[in-house]
């Protein structure tokens, strides 16, 4: 066993670094190096159920990034499934019709006189921004991002909004913690991207932005809108006086940031945007993803029936299936 009683203690001795700031062991306790047997072996015992514990978690938490690896894969094809339909690309099944709240033989019931009826589009026509448009009125305060007639302008064209696994190509150190060696396995905790298209527009050059974030929900990198002809609506400009002594008044054009649902696709810069502007950001980023991205349909629906913008995360947003059919 021999006389160094930490010996026994390895992940003390290969923690002790991180274990500040030292303290001395408190005069009631007994030295390592004078314990006797028994209680090393119950010390030890103690440590080995932490070991114990700590190998649960790690068993757990991949059990986890399994089964949420499996559910993106299925929903990535259930929502590629979805754009086709939105687009036009192919009609849906008659299986994928019965799915709906209300069945296949409502959906055909009570339809408009020929005469009467509008003419059927060949697609879902202007699905992304008026769901968005829906989404946008239910948001907390923490996500209250303004959308400005500028935006909707662009956002007229939008053509569709999905996320998409995103692994960083260099490793990243995660932010609020002690030890700065703690990173990212970007290998199995890869973060995520918000990814927007858009028809050819007269605003944008480019017609696919783009926001990747961290694990931990940061900003990393963006692919932002290449804006046309001097059109931005993340900026506006004002003229400004100003003197200098012993010269004539200069007018000078300043620009300034304003309110924009673009304003996602900046990175944080602390000397431009506040602590609470990050905040709503990431927060409104995260919400895109868990909400409005899979539930885009459902806020569709609630504008198409002129319903109240109710977010979906509530489970009475929806009525269940059965009652809906009147069952």
């Amino acid at each position: 066993m021999g006389s160094h009683g930490l010996a026994l203690l390895p992940s003390l001795a290969r923690h002790r670094a991180l274990l500040t700031p030292v303290r001395r062991i408190s005069s009631h306790l007994i030295a390592p190096t004078a314990m006797g047997l028994a209680l090393r072996r119950r010390i030890a015992a103690i440590e080995g159920i932490d070991m114990k514990y700590n190998a649960m978690t790690d068993a757990h938490h991949r059990q986890i990034q399994e089964l949420e690896a499996a559910l993106a894969k299925q929903t990535a094809h259930l929502f590629k499934e979805r754009q086709a339909i939105i687009e036009g690309c192919r009609e849906p099944t008659d299986e994928e019709v019965d799915a709906c709240s209300v069945g296949l033989k409502q959906v055909s019931n009570n339809l408009p006189d020929a005469s009467t009826a509008a003419e059927d589009p060949a697609c879902v026509p202007h699905f992304w921004p008026t769901a968005l448009s829906q989404w946008v009125q239910q948001l907390p305060a923490e996500a209250a991002l303004e959308v400005s007639e500028e935006d909707w302008k662009v956002l007229a064209y939008l053509r569709s909004v999905r996320m998409e696994r995103w692994v960083p190509s260099v490793q990243l150190t995660m932010k609020g913690l002690d030890v700065d060696e703690r990173l990212v396995d970007v290998q199995t905790d890869g973060g995520a991207a918000v990814v927007m298209t858009f028809h050819e527009n007269p605003y944008m050059s480019n017609t696919t932005i783009e926001v990747r974030c961290t694990p931990t929900g940061e900003v990393h990198e963006v692919d932002p809108p290449v804006w046309k002809d001097s059109f931005d609506p993340t900026v506006k400009y004002m003229k400004k006086k100003t003197k200098r002594k012993n010269q004539p008044a200069e007018t000078v054009v300043v620009e300034k940031l304003r309110p924009s649902i673009f304003n996602i696709f900046k990175l944080p810069d602390g000397d431009e945007i506040e602590e609470e502007a990050i905040i709503a950001q990431e927060f409104f980023l995260a919400s895109m993803r868990e909400d409005f991205i899979p539930r885009a349909g459902l806020y569709y629906v609630q504008c198409l029936h002129g319903l109240e913008a109710v977010s979906n995360m509530d489970d009475d947003a929806v009525a269940p299936r059965d009652e809906a059919r009147g069952a």
